[in-house]
C-alpha cells in the first residue's frame, strides 16, 4: 500500500465542511470488535488526514461507521444478531485508542454511526420517498427496489420479512442513510476509506453495496459530496461521482 501517495490525495480531497471516516469494522456476538491490520490503518489514515488538516478548514471532523448489527451487510438484504455490547458506555477498539494518543486526538473527536441507526433511518426514508410517490420504487414480490435507469439499473433497497410491509433494509439503502445523515449533520462532503482485502470479507464483502448506496442517496435528492476511497494490500481506487 503506498500510503503517503494514497495520504496525499485524500488530504487534496478535504475542504471545509468535510467529515472522513476509516476504520470501519463489525462487533462480533461477543462484544468484541472484528478488527485487522487494514481496518486499523483504514482509521490511522483518516485520523492522520484530520490532524494535518483540521486547522486549514473550517469544521473538518473525523468519523467512523460501526456494525452493530452482529452480521454482515450483503446487497441483498441484512439481518440482526442479538450481541452483547452497550452503546451508553462503548469505547473504541485499543488499537484505535493508541493511534489517538499518538497523534493527539482525543476520542470525543471521533464521530461513531452506528449501522444499526442507519438501518432504522433509512427504513424511514424509503418509506417517506414511497409515501411521496417516488415512482423509481418498485416492489417485485415484497422486495422493494429502486429502478436507476442512467447508472445501476434495479437496486435493492429491502427484502420481505413477512413481519413488516416495508420489508428488511438492504446495504444500499444503510449506507444511503450514512450519507443522508451526515447532510444532516451540515457536511457538504464526505470522504471514506474501505479496507476490502480478502481478509476483511466479514467487514465489507465488496464494495458493491457501498456504490449503490451512494447513488440512492443522490436519487433521493441527498446533496452532499461522497468520495468512497476502497484499498487493499496491492492496489487503491477512488469511486468518483457518476461511476
Amino acid at each position: 500500500m503506498a500510503e503517503k501517495s494514497i495520504r496525499s490525495r485524500l488530504e487534496e480531497e478535504i475542504q471545509d465542511n468535510t467529515i472522513i471516516t476509516g476504520g470501519h469494522f463489525m462487533i462480533k456476538e461477543d462484544g468484541e470488535p472484528e478488527l485487522n491490520k487494514g481496518t486499523i490503518d483504514s482509521f490511522r489514515l483518516a485520523a492522520e488526514v484530520y490532524k494535518s488538516t483540521k486547522e486549514n478548514y473550517q469544521k473538518v471532523e473525523l468519523g467512523i461507521l460501526i456494525n452493530d448489527i452482529g452480521a454482515t451487510c450483503s446487497s441483498d438484504s441484512c439481518s440482526i444478531n442479538k450481541i452483547n455490547f452497550s452503546r451508553e458506555d462503548y469505547r473504541l477498539p485499543e488499537e484505535y485508542l493508541k493511534i489517538l494518543s499518538e497523534l493527539g486526538i482525543e476520542e470525543t473527536e471521533v464521530n461513531i454511526y452506528w449501522e444499526k441507526t442507519m438501518r432504522n433511518r433509512g427504513h424511514k426514508i424509503m418509506r417517506r420517498e414511497i409515501k411521496k410517490g417516488n415512482k423509481k420504487i418498485q416492489i417485485i414480490k415484497k422486495d422493494h427496489y429502486l429502478y436507476d435507469m442512467v447508472g445501476y439499473g434495479e437496486i435493492v433497497l429491502s427484502r420481505g420479512n413477512g413481519k413488516d410491509p416495508y420489508g428488511t433494509a438492504a446495504c444500499p439503502l444503510i449506507m444511503a442513510a450514512y450519507a443522508m445523515k451526515q447532510q444532516d449533520k451540515k457536511f457538504t462532503k464526505s470522504v471514506n476509506i474501505y479496507y476490502i482485502d480478502y481478509d476483511n470479507i466479514k467487514n465489507i464483502p465488496n464494495q458493491f453495496s457501498i456504490d449503490r448506496g451512494k447513488r440512492v442517496a443522490d436519487l433521493f435528492g441527498a446533496k452532499i459530496e461522497v468520495k468512497n476511497i476502497y484499498f487493499s494490500e496491492e492496489r487503491m481506487s477512488v469511486c468518483f461521482q457518476g461511476e
